[in-house]
């Protein structure tokens, strides 16, 4: 058995889910995200119901719209009219309550897989729906849940190992019947946790990309495909800003030694493949990735660095208020923090009213863009790291700061947001200069 996951990005019309189908065969679950730009517009559709309750009607019938033109069959229409009441009455709650809590926020979205698989039933009529709520278990934290791997392995035992079901991706049950979300394109995550608690042959992530590349086609217009990468190279990828995949999609496949493809939808063609087999290339390097959405929260103070438990605390209070630390530097002076940046003034309040003594100051740097370089073998490859600082300092910019040795397969350095295109520009010609370099 094997499972596939359909992304909403691929889900734009009748044609793609009609396309959907006829790539359905054997014994297979298909996991499926929310129609093209439903998620989107489920998000809009709280905020506006937030600041005016007159909303919800227009929030509403745009959510009818997006489905009504998916139809496999008129009497399928009961089925947008269903879930259109459910959303209107959330949002009205919501409206009513002038507060989107983490659950009300997983209600909502999760609304979107949910129908989204109803619909493409009708094109798939022989599948068998598997509800996320009861058969893929998490932590019950919401917004950003894990899967109980273990748990989920027991709720799926009586599962047959044959035919065709449907399970709508992106969200599991936190016990209670509530949905717990797993993150912005959980979809991928929640295929490979199936395949895992049921012991599937393989994943395979139908994309409209043709999978990872050396680096991001729009900074490196000649970018070359990757046909394979480890499980700890993909993760660490995905981590560090490649939007081929969910970051935790390879944790469940990695315990199960199951190899994940990237098929691309337009083509039909395979693209990546990733599993358990290690590569390693002469210059090491496989990718380069990179993000700008990041910011670097320092906390300051004479012995913030020595006194023990300053970061200990500093950590607690960004946990316990919702906040996923990236990563952390530290000096004797300063701890440094990266963060999301919507989430870097949320945590400088944080850390201000946590009553930390030692931190004098908080400085936020919001202007900063962060680069992985991903390669098996790459801490081991002498003077690997004099290549690339050579290639960055060749374009006159400074490196902010660098991280090496808490990953095998990688390491990461920061430069002003403005320095982040040429710097990978620079890398990748340094990297994969030569027209017919393997990779």
């Amino acid at each position: 058995m094997q499972v596939m996951k359909f992304g909403g990005g691929i889900l734009k019309n009748r044609h793609s889910l009609e396309k959907v189908a006829s790539l359905v065969s054997g014994d297979c679950v298909v996991v499926v995200s929310a129609l093209y730009g439903v998620t989107d517009h489920l998000e809009r559709s709280m905020e506006a119901a937030i600041r005016d309750e007159g909303s919800i009607k227009g929030s509403v019938e745009r959510f009818k719209a997006l489905h009504k033109v998916f139809l496999h069959a008129v009497s399928d229409a009961h089925l947008v009219e269903e879930f259109s009441k459910r959303l209107a009455n959330y949002l009205t709650a919501i409206s009513f309550l002038h507060e989107i809590s983490p659950r009300s926020h997983d209600k909502v979205v999760s609304i979107g897989e949910e129908l989204s698989c109803f619909i493409i039933k009708g094109y798939i009529p022989s599948a068998r729906v598997i509800d996320p709520l009861k058969y893929v278990v998490t932590d019950g934290r919401y917004g950003s849940g894990t899967v109980d791997l273990k748990r989920t392995k027991k709720a799926l035992k009586g599962m047959a190992r044959k035919g065709v079901y449907l399970v709508p991706g992106f969200y599991g049950g936190d016990g209670l019947g509530n949905p717990v979300t797993l993150g912005r394109g959980g979809s991928d995550y929640s295929a490979s946790a199936i395949a895992a608690a049921l012991g599937a042959d393989k994943v395979v992530l139908w994309k409209d990309v043709q999978g990872f590349l050396t680096a991001d086609p729009r900074m490196v217009p000649d970018a070359r495909l990757l046909d394979h990468l480890s499980y700890l190279e993909a993760a660490e990828l995905s981590y560090f800003g490649a939007k081929i995949m969910h970051p935790r999609c390879t944790e469940p496949a990695r315990v199960g030694r199951i190899p994940i493809e990237i098929w691309d939808f337009v083509g039909g063609k395979r693209g990546t493949v990733i599993s358990s087999k290690k590569v390693v290339h002469d210059d090491v390097v496989k990718s380069v990735a990179a993000s700008s959405d990041l910011a670097l929260l320092k906390l300051k103070g004479p012995a913030v660095g020595h006194v023990p438990g300053v970061l200990g605390k500093a950590s607690t209070a960004l946990f316990d208020g919702g906040v996923n630390i990236l990563s952390v530097l530290s000096s004797q002076t300063t701890i440094a923090f990266i963060l999301n940046r919507e989430d870097a003034e949320r945590s400088k309040d944080l850390i201000a009213n946590s009553g930390i003594s030692e931190v004098r100051d908080l400085e936020i740097d919001p202007d900063l863009g962060l680069i992985g370089v991903v390669g098996e073998g790459i801490l081991k490859k002498k003077g690997l790291a004099a290549k690339v600082f050579s290639a960055v300092a060749g374009k006159g910019i400074n490196v902010e700061s660098i991280s090496a040795g808490a990953s095998d397969v990688a390491y990461y350095f920061m430069v002003k947001k403005q320095d982040l295109a040429p710097a990978i520009r620079a890398m990748h010609a340094e990297m994969f200069g030569k027209p017919n370099k393997k990779v």
